[in-house]
């Protein structure tokens, strides 16, 4: 399997607090890898460091074989992710439209490909004909399909969710595990999802990766996860406080 991103012995504090002591990760071409963890523990924070929006103390991580330098010269290899944000992230004073069409109008995509590409995309998160409502008029769910639309727009080579299923409903939280899933075999994305969501995990994951205490202290199938006899997973999986 070809390695998309490569994260090798990274350290980051924020003054006394540790978040990474030597965390080491690979994430391979086209799976969908869930990194869980409790919450605190810097698994958004690793998708920061990813898109290059903090920098790691010392250590790595490499996309596609070239090393994330945390400068202009990243761009290139920053335009291979697309990110849907906890919150979803819609600019409130845009409708529907305008929040897919903002990438494309950036990039100086013509407006009659914009007309063409925002119904698609739509029909692609299964939101057909809601171009002129605004964010404050949909669901958080709904917010959260209109979201990964715009995500998708730049036809991003990878994909990171950052807890996908927080604030909405158990029913809503199933559709956005398929939505997932849906997107890695139509536009064969790789796909990074941070979770604390055990059944999503177990349900759409190639490989599902713990975060505890600033490494990675488990990796393996969903299947492997579930039988794990380590007590921090085990502890994770029935929702028991870890100490």
């Amino acid at each position: 399997m070809k390695e998309k991103i490569t994260i090798h012995n990274l350290h980051k504090s924020f003054g006394q607090q540790v978040i990474f002591s030597g965390l080491n990760l690979t994430v391979y071409e086209k799976e969908i890898i869930c990194i869980i963890g409790k919450s605190g523990t810097g698994k958004s924070v690793l998708l920061k460091h990813c898109i290059g929006i903090l920098k790691p103390d010392s250590g790595s991580i490499v996309i596609d074989g070239t090393p994330l330098v945390y400068n202009d010269s990243d761009a290139i290899l920053l335009k291979k992710f697309g990110v849907l944000f906890q919150g979803g992230a819609l600019f409130d004073s845009m409708n529907v439209y305008d929040n897919i069409a903002f990438p494309l109008r950036r990039q100086c995509v013509s407006e009659e490909i914009i007309a063409q590409k925002v119904p698609k995309l739509l029909a692609h998160v299964g939101c057909k004909g809601i171009e002129a409502k605004m964010p404050s008029e949909l669901s958080g769910g709904i917010q959260k399909r209109v979201a990964l639309a715009r995500a998708i727009a730049k036809n991003p080579e990878i994909m990171l969710y950052d807890e996908p299923t927080t604030g909405v409903d158990p029913i809503t939280a199933g559709s956005i595990n398929q939505l997932i899933a849906y997107m890695r075999n139509t536009f064969s994305m790789t796909s990074v999802v941070v979770t604390h969501d055990m059944r999503l995990a177990l349900n759409i994951a190639d490989r599902i990766a713990m975060l505890h205490n600033g490494t990675i202290i488990f990796e393996g199938t969903p299947q492997q996860t579930a039988e794990c006899q380590d007590s921090i997973v085990q502890q994770f999986i029935a929702g028991k406080a870890i100490v």
